[in-house]
């Protein structure tokens, strides 16, 4: 269970994402059930291209806000194994390709996940910075429900402080995430998890000190939500 104090910073974090998902089908005409569905999820993290790597490779980094936690750092090809907690059974976690601070591909159970770093555009970052993803603006509209009696304008300052430290330190590093998945329902509740951890990595590299979110604890900061605004999304594609 999270204590309310991550409960409110998490849900704030969620809501001010500056996230754009993007779900794209390859297969047989009609629904996108019956289609290969390649999700792409592409955020701006306000690290340098340094900071955002370790991020992404480093064990004692992925387990502050990541379900893939390995058992060695992500930066040279070869097998490796992830849990997302210790005591979970190990999956698949090898790596496939390494191009240190630019691209990292590796195994992730049967799926193969796909990072890819590349430094942001200032004035890109500046436009985004002004519209939020629809699924973000979703999720705004609902936050005092998500959060129940918590302070919300409390929880509003300490995520604009983090998005504070972005427009702090340049334009930062942009981080692009590719799955694909065979169907839809997998897709959504995938985007959804993603999205929470997306938030998470955003405070943690805003020096935020909270508990990580996995697994339930997920039900705690709007998954549901998030999940069915990314399968409303799939349905009308």
């Amino acid at each position: 269970m999270l204590d309310e104090a991550t409960r409110e910073e998490v849900v704030a974090a969620i809501d001010q994402l500056q996230l754009r998902t993007e779900f794209q089908s390859r297969g047989p005409a009609g629904s996108a059930a019956d289609s290969e569905i390649t999700l792409t999820q592409t955020l701006t993290l306000p690290a340098s291209a340094a900071e955002a790597w370790a991020h992404l490779t480093e064990p004692d980094r992925l387990t502050m806000w990541s379900p893939i936690v390995p058992d060695r750092p992500l930066i040279s090809e070869g097998p490796a194994e992830a849990r997302e907690n210790p005591e979970d059974e190990g999956l698949d976690a090898t790596v496939l390709t390494v191009e240190r601070e630019r691209l990292l591909v590796h195994r992730w159970g049967p799926g193969i996940v796909r990072w890819d770093l590349t430094p942001a555009d200032s004035s890109v970052a500046a436009d985004s910075s002004g519209a939020a993803d629809a699924s973000s603006a979703a999720d705004a509209s609902s936050a005092a429900d998500a959060t129940g009696a918590a302070d919300a304008t409390g929880a509003a300052e300490r995520a604009g402080a983090a998005a504070g430290s972005q427009e702090g330190s340049g334009a930062g590093t942009e981080l692009r995430l590719e799955q694909r998945f065979a169907s839809a329902e997998e897709a959504a509740l995938t985007a959804a998890g993603w999205h929470i951890c997306f938030a998470m990595l955003q405070l943690v590299l805003a020096g935020r000190k909270v508990q990580r979110v996995v697994g339930a604890d997920a039900m705690e900061v709007s998954w549901e939500r998030l999940r069915d605004t990314y399968a409303a999304m799939l349905r009308s594609a």
